[in-house]
């Protein structure tokens, strides 16, 4: 996914990341940007993305382990 960051302070981004399509797990590569959090909600099975860097072309990549 590839997005343009808007640079808005406090805005996270929710993505879904199915156990069912990550039995053994999953990575996270995130081109693009320097300055981000990540945190994980592993019942809900969402990862928590907060980007700070303003008007980048960001690419998130989620792949099996």
């Amino acid at each position: 996914m590839s997005f343009i960051s808007g640079g808005f302070s406090n805005q996270t981004s929710e993505i879904f990341v199915p156990d069912k399509h990550y039995p053994a797990g999953w990575n996270l590569r995130v081109t693009g940007a320097t300055h981000y959090t990540q945190t994980v909600d592993v019942t809900r099975q969402l990862l928590k993305l907060t980007i700070t860097d303003k008007a980048k072309e960001i690419t998130i990549e989620i792949t099996p382990k």
